[in-house]
């Protein structure tokens, strides 16, 4: 790649450029793979620079969650092109598509929040990151008033309530997120209440190099320990989630089975100065970019 290239304008991207950012995610070290890339492209929209020869130097992805918040992540400028603007530029340039009455949230990273900052970027929260090379299986017991199943896919009776659920968790409803992680191959558990209603959930997704739990939402954290044990019980090699700073207690659980803390990025914000309204049941993120 000659980074003297003419850098021509910003370009939506799609699933025939999924080689094109999985490659680019790669360049800064981050580990995603063709999966991954292709579950943000079915949930939101992805755009980026392009050289003049059509090579992909820029990306930042959009996630529209109702009409009162939008989550952005993948924000990414090849290494041999930093330095000129165009993260800032990719930024504003989707800032500008997204309805001024919708706040904007992100994780940053250390060399993104001074660009965020500038762009009218607040800090509100941070994320932990953990990670685990090979989880202590355990059985953990809920409470008679819980009782923990698997979900199949077809049995869309739940989707529902699962996607309520996640909204009044989260603070703003993600239907095409849940729904398509739902019909997916993704794994889902459900915590049932001795009425038969729905009270938790949690996901986890396969990928390379390791499966990511979440989203994980809990009525408190022994249940929430409960999921996350039963998920991990099957599942072999690398695990990864990502809990809300506050969950201290789950924090302290996960360490006990082998997880270790690798992270602490800041969680920013603009249009407002706070996360939208959360009932405290949200104890892992689907992911850094989708929130």
């Amino acid at each position: 790649m000659n980074n003297n290239d003419e850098i021509l304008k910003l370009l939506p991207c799609s699933r025939t450029d999924t080689d094109s950012l999985v490659a680019l995610t790669h360049k800064v070290k981050w580990d995603f793979d063709e999966k991954r890339i292709n579950r943000l492209l079915r949930v939101g929209s992805i755009v980026g620079h392009r050289t003049s020869h059509g090579e992909l130097i820029s990306s930042t992805a959009v996630f529209r969650y109702g009409q009162t918040l939008t989550s952005l992540g993948l924000v990414i400028v090849h290494p041999d092109f930093q330095g000129r603007g165009l993260g800032k530029k990719v930024l504003e340039a989707c800032i500008q598509m997204i309805p001024e009455e919708e706040a904007i949230v992100l994780i940053a990273t250390p060399e993104g929040k001074p660009v965020y900052e500038k762009l009218g970027f607040t800090t509100v929260d941070s994320v932990h990151k953990y990670m685990c090379e090979s989880v202590q299986h355990h059985e953990v017991k809920v409470s008679n008033r819980y009782h923990i199943e698997d979900v199949n896919r077809h049995q869309s009776n739940v989707l529902h309530r699962i996607i309520q659920l996640d909204a009044d968790a989260f603070g703003a409803e993600r239907k095409l997120l849940i729904q398509n992680m739902f019909e997916s191959d993704s794994e889902c558990l459900v915590l049932f209440d001795q009425n038969g209603e729905i009270e938790g959930l949690c996901f986890a997704t396969k990928s390379e190099p390791y499966t990511v739990i979440g989203p994980l939402v809990a009525p408190n954290d022994e249940t929430a320990f409960a999921l996350l044990t039963k998920l991990t019980f099957s599942i072999e090699g690398r695990v990864r989630i990502d809990i809300p700073d506050g969950k201290t207690d789950l924090m302290k659980m996960i360490e006990s089975i082998g997880f270790h803390k690798m992270d602490n990025p800041p969680v920013m914000i603009c249009r407002t100065d706070q996360l939208p309204k959360r009932n405290g049941t949200y104890y892992a993120l689907a992911s850094q970019a989708l929130g």
